[in-house]
């Protein structure tokens, strides 16, 4: 995308952005349907109705509405790829593998050890972003969450074989990837077993990888795209730079039984990953279409939330209208009937009269 068009697009918003700001400035008599009565009526009662409901639009609103600023920090040169998790799920293990690291970022197990986003310039076009646990509640972890979502155009969400993601963290899943472009998913084998116990456990993760699929198919639509299945410690073992002090003794282990790092990276299936990711900027028609799309789909989701806000009120709004125009309609009834009522009363009490004065008329002649 080039400087004009991204000047283009930010005018686009900037205007979108106005409108939510002057909501409260919009008139109620060319925005509302009112009888003539109901305006004369109940006008200062419906304008403070009116105005208390552009009030809580507006508020619902404006966190949502400052999401789209952030079109100015997006990435359009470049593709980043965010590596989402539960802590200790083997985020930070899978990056070292795919950068060949020294494995100083691996976690020790405590929760939330990775505090703030770590990023790895994977090339001049790919980078990769490892993020907090979203298990974290804190609010700067919770910030750097939502950052690093804004920022990523495809996102890796790592899981542990031991468990199916729980109802809370499908909850969390949800809540944070629904604006995203697109969302695999990878399952982590964890732990140091000989090649045939390792295979079944491989076989047994798969029903897990499946089961999982299909929860987030159903969360995410047709925002996830997919599924891996890999061993990141044994990838991570094939493809160090170093050995830090701590896995010196589980890399000798996994040596021992697989003799080799080739045959370490063979049984950790990272190289499914290391391809799908060499290949992204390969098809540069593709690979910007990725950017443009995961961008412009952030940007989408957030104004159809804003416009779904908006038209929920309304419809809120819509309804108390038209139940003060019937209970008016109402009063308006009871007047007419009253005046019928009244015009009756007068004649007849007229006609009495000059009944009565027709009858003294005729005796004095």
């Amino acid at each position: 995308m080039n400087t004009e068009d991204l000047r283009a697009l930010e005018k686009e918003i900037e205007r979108f952005l106005e409108i939510v700001k002057n909501l409260d400035k919009i008139s109620i008599s060319n925005q509302v349907n009112l009888s003539k009565e109901a305006k004369e009526v109940n006008s200062t009662n419906i304008s403070h109705h009116y105005q208390s409901v552009v009030k809580e639009i507006k508020k619902r609103t404006e966190h949502l509405a400052q999401e789209l600023i952030t079109i100015k920090s997006m990435e359009w040169k470049q593709i980043n790829i965010a590596l989402f998790g539960e802590t200790n799920a083997g985020k930070s293990t899978l990056i070292e593998a795919i950068t060949h690291g020294s494995g100083k970022s691996i976690g020790d197990g405590r929760k939330d050890f990775t505090k703030n986003i770590i990023y790895y310039q994977l090339s001049s076009e790919i980078t990769l972003m490892d993020v907090p646990g979203i298990e974290g509640n804190e609010k700067e972890i919770i910030k750097e969450l939502r950052k690093a979502l804004k920022l990523a155009h495809i996102i890796l969400y790592v899981y542990p074989d031991t468990k199916e993601p729980e109802r809370e963290t499908l909850k969390k899943i949800k809540m944070l990837l629904r604006k995203n472009a697109e969302v695999y998913s990878v399952l982590n084998v964890r732990g140091i077993f000989p090649p045939e116990v390792l295979n079944k456990k491989m076989e047994k993760s798969l029903f897990i990888k499946q089961r999982t699929d299909k929860q987030l198919q159903k969360l995410l639509g047709d925002t996830y795209k997919g599924s891996f299945l890999v061993h990141a410690l044994f990838g991570f073992f094939s493809r160090a730079e170093s050995i830090p002090f701590n896995l010196k003794e589980k890399y000798k282990t996994a040596i021992r039984l697989y003799s080799s790092r080739e045959k370490l990276l063979e049984y950790s299936k990272l190289e499914d990953i290391l391809f799908f990711i060499e290949n992204l900027p390969k098809n540069r028609e593709i690979y910007e279409l990725k950017i443009l799309w995961g961008n412009f789909r952030k940007i989408l989701t957030i104004q159809e939330e804003i416009l779904a806000k908006i038209l929920h009120f309304k419809k809120r709004y819509d309804q108390n209208i038209e139940n003060v125009n019937l209970k008016l309609n109402q009063v308006i009834e009871k007047f007419k009937r009253e005046k019928v009522g009244l015009k009756n009363n007068i004649k007849k009490v007229i006609n009495t009269k000059l009944e009565v004065l027709e009858v003294e008329l005729k005796q004095k002649v």
